[in-house]
């Protein structure tokens, strides 16, 4: 073959080549989807037999001499996974049940309530190639004022605390989290406000919040969150510390002040409280004791200035992960007349014994 031909058909093919374009590399895998599914059900008997039928001051346990259910709910979850090259995830929380009245039942926290009523939790989360890793999350969270948490499964009781009644349940808006460490994460939120999916006044809710794991087997958190609400400028200062000095025992204590100035007010209302856990188990039962504490100075709670407290007993039985049994028995009181009775009355105190059931099934492990 000519010289010159062979020397022209090598550049053609050479260009050829070059012109060819890079493959791009393969997009990481889709995130593994992992779900949970639980119903709480449970039968109550209140000492006061109040004419409604209804345990008052009660996060979700609401009614009396009647088979309910507290809750039922589905979790939907895709964590990121920066080991696997993916940093987006994923998280929906369905509810349906009495806790929706509870949550978002009431036009005065929420103005268009139907819409998001069955919606718990739902966000989306990115990890920013910052340090250590800037987690950010987008949308509608569990808030974490307080020490107990949405689902039974996850709490010592079956009953919430009335600290978790009074607190926040959730928040609207977006949250950024930072590893100072091995022991310390810090965290940011900003929000519509305390349970606000929509805001009503455009004014946003800051929240500044530590996480510590500490020798001893103790972890610490401490919040402040502050807010500008329909009753006035809200500000909440929130403690909670756990501690395991050995496996079977666990202790917890809850301390919150909250305080509320209404627009044009010289002093603001407060209300301190105070909440310690005990629990300790042996095989498949547990049983687990709470006190409370509320100096409801300024009325916030119930609407009245009272000092109120409760202590809970609660024996559990949990054969097997994905069932457990509860009987608690619950005695709240108040220096003030505050529990609906029968006849139209009114007591200082109230008594229930409950029941309670809770099944969970799915491939979410831990804690919901």
């Amino acid at each position: 073959m000519n010289p010159t031909i062979m020397a022209a058909l090598l550049s053609t093919l050479s260009t050829l080549h070059q012109a060819q374009p890079t493959p791009s590399p393969p997009p990481p895998p889709a995130p593994p989807v992992v779900f949970g599914a639980t119903l709480e059900g449970y039968f109550a008997r209140n000492a006061n037999h109040p004419d409604d039928g209804n345990n008052a001051l009660r996060a979700y346990d609401v009614k009396t001499d009647s088979f309910a259910i507290q809750q039922a709910a589905v979790v939907l979850d895709a964590p990121p996974a920066i080991a696997e090259g993916r940093r987006y995830g994923l998280r929906l929380d369905l509810q349906f049940g009495e806790a929706v009245g509870t949550l978002q039942g009431s036009s005065v926290n929420e103005p268009r309530p139907d819409l998001y009523r069955n919606v718990w939790q739902a966000f989306g989360t990115y990890v920013l190639p910052v340090g250590e890793g800037l987690t950010v999350d987008f949308g509608k969270f569990a808030s974490p004022l307080g020490i107990e948490t949405n689902y039974a499964k996850d709490n010592d009781h079956f009953s919430r605390a009335l600290l978790f009644d009074f607190l926040p349940f959730y928040h609207m808006g977006a949250r950024v989290s930072y590893p100072v460490g091995d022991r310390v994460t810090a965290y940011y939120m900003i929000t519509n406000g305390a349970q606000q999916t929509e805001d009503f006044n455009s004014k946003q809710a800051q929240h500044v919040m530590v996480v510590a794991k500490l020798p001893g087997n103790l972890q610490a958190t401490g919040s402040f969150w502050g807010s500008i609400e329909p009753a006035g400028t809200e500000r909440i200062v929130d403690t909670q510390v756990s501690w395991t000095p050995t496996s079977p025992v666990t202790f917890g204590m809850d301390f919150s002040h909250t305080s509320v100035k209404p627009e044009g007010a010289s002093s603001a209302g407060t209300l301190t409280g105070l909440g310690l856990y005990g629990r300790t188990f042996r095989g498949p039962w547990a049983g687990a004791v709470r006190y409370e504490y509320l100096d409801d100075a300024g009325g916030l709670f119930a609407r009245v200035t009272q000092v109120l407290q409760e202590v809970t007993a609660t024996g559990e039985w949990r054969p097997s992960e994905g069932f457990l049994v509860r009987l608690e028995l619950r005695h709240d009181f108040s220096d003030q007349a505050v529990f609906p009775a029968r006849n139209a009355s009114t007591s200082s105190s109230q008594t229930t014994l409950t029941a309670g059931v809770v099944f969970w099934i799915g491939t979410k492990k831990g804690a919901w």
